[in-house]
C-alpha cells in the first residue's frame, strides 16, 4: 500500500508543480476570442490611423496595352496601425506574434487599394503583432497605369 502511494506521488508531481507556459499561437487565440473582424479599431472613437511604406523590387514589365501604357511593379506593400484589442499580456514575456495569413484573416485589416490597379496578386503575406502595434507587410505584383509618367519623363530630359 505504501509503494503504491509513493508511485502515485512521484508520477503526480509534476503535473502539480508544471505551470503550461503559453506559446504566441495561445496567446493569439485568447486574444482573438471575443474580436469581430468586421468592427475596427476605436469604434465610435477617432478613425484608425493607418500609416504604408513601399519598397519596389522590380519593374519587370512596360506595356502599351488596351489600357494605354501599364507598369507592373514587384513591391513590398507595409501597412501600421494600433488595435488596443491586440494589446499582449505582459506576464507572459512574449515580445511579439508572428504568423502569416491564418492571422491576417482572423483580425480587422484595412482595405487598402491602389486607385486604377488592374488587378493586383498577393505572392506572401507577413503580420507581425506587438503590443497592439501591427505591421502587415505584402509583397505584391500589380499592374498600375503609367498615366502621366511619359509626360513626366520626357520634360525632365
Amino acid at each position: 500500500m505504501k509503494v503504491q502511494l509513493l508511485l502515485i506521488f512521484m508520477f503526480s508531481m509534476p503535473i502539480f508543480g508544471e505551470e503550461k507556459k503559453l506559446t504566441e499561437f495561445d496567446e493569439l487565440e485568447k486574444l482573438v476570442a471575443n474580436y469581430d473582424r468586421r468592427v475596427r479599431p476605436n469604434a465610435g472613437g477617432k478613425p484608425v490611423t493607418v500609416s504604408l511604406s513601399v519598397y519596389v523590387l522590380n519593374i519587370p514589365h512596360i506595356n502599351f496595352g488596351n489600357h494605354g501604357m501599364e507598369i507592373t511593379v514587384d513591391m513590398y506593400f507595409r501597412q501600421f496601425w494600433d488595435d488596443s484589442r491586440l494589446k499582449i499580456d505582459k506576464s507572459l514575456n512574449l515580445p511579439k506574434i508572428l504568423g502569416e495569413k491564418e492571422i491576417v484573416d482572423k483580425i480587422w485589416v484595412p482595405d487598402t487599394f491602389f486607385v486604377n490597379e488592374f488587378s493586383s496578386k498577393a505572392k506572401e503575406n507577413f503580420l507581425r503583432i506587438t503590443d497592439g502595434e501591427v505591421l502587415w507587410s505584402q509583397r505584391c505584383k500589380s499592374p498600375l497605369p503609367a498615366q502621366g509618367l511619359v509626360n513626366d519623363f520626357h520634360s525632365t530630359t
